[in-house]
């Protein structure tokens, strides 16, 4: 692919690959711009219906105008290819930034506050993101955040339950690194709400508050037993640093295992 063009965009280097597909830099050059470029895998997009349906969610996330949301620029197939070109950001994701130690506290509340607005704004147009992690985060060299893929996890959902899809238990190199973000209903296979996003948002606080995930296992099916059983490790036995003590009941709300505990909408 390096060096092909896709329409007005000519692929410069390949960024990453997940379960979601293979991540290339290109340049738009019609418009003489940087964007992402994200191939599709032919397994996501062979089934007619599960196409459509991510087409109108990824139409549904292009018209999202928020500045903590990564914005898709087009969706497109040429010559079998399915893809999307999106803004390009550069920066770290939140993954890269911990990398196993706890960021500061002011840091983290920042990029926690920035991903709950962009959420919010997401859910009142009627998006869930379902898939908020920590390599889903992008954080620009002056703190902006910017969450991305919206609109993408729907590909995954194929039975339309929410749940997530048994080729993307994994990110890339990072051991059960979805599941653990993953609520409880999504655990189970249920259908989802904006709640999911909370408690995934509550794990990525936990995240970088400890420089660990709070639902640990040497499986995934450790892992959704943790989400669905488990209590995180408390703050201050996991943290060398102190932090408020209402920081710790804001995390037990977020990461309430029954959805009617967490806090009901992102604002």
């Amino acid at each position: 692919m390096i060096g092909a063009k896709l329409g007005n965009y000519r692929i410069l280097e390949k960024i990453g690959a997940g379960g979601q597909g293979t991540v290339y830099k290109a340049t738009d050059t019609k418009l003489g711009r940087a964007v992402v470029i994200k191939v599709l895998p032919p397994e996501l997009t062979v089934k007619e219906a599960n196409l459509k349906r991510f087409e109108r969610e990824a139409r549904l996330a292009s018209a999202l105008d928020h500045p903590n949301i990564c914005t898709i620029f087009d969706l497109n197939e040429i010559g079998g290819v399915h893809f999307i070109a999106m803004q390009f950001v550069e920066g770290k994701n939140v993954r890269e930034l911990v990398n196993g130690r706890p960021l500061d506290l002011r840091s983290a509340l920042s990029i926690t506050i920035q991903v709950a607005d962009a959420l919010a704004a997401a859910h009142g147009r009627g998006i869930i993101h379902r898939d908020v992690k920590a390599g889903n985060v992008m954080v620009t060299p002056t703190g902006q955040v910017k969450i991305l893929d919206f609109g993408l996890a729907k590909l995954m959902d194929s039975d339309d339950l929410g749940g997530i899809h048994h080729t993307d238990l994994t990110e890339v190199g990072i051991p059960y690194g979805t599941a653990t973000y993953a609520a409880p209903e999504q655990a189970r296979g249920e259908r989802v709400d904006a709640r999911a996003d909370i408690f995934s948002t509550g794990v990525l606080l936990y995240e970088m508050l400890t420089g660990m995930w709070p639902f640990q296992g040497k499986t995934s099916i450790d892992v959704r037993h943790a989400v669905l059983h488990d209590d995180p490790l408390p703050l201050d036995q996991a943290r060398p640093d102190p932090t408020p003590a209402r920081l710790q009941a804001i995390l037990d709300r977020a990461v309430a295992k029954n959805p009617k505990d967490r806090y009901q909408k992102a604002e």
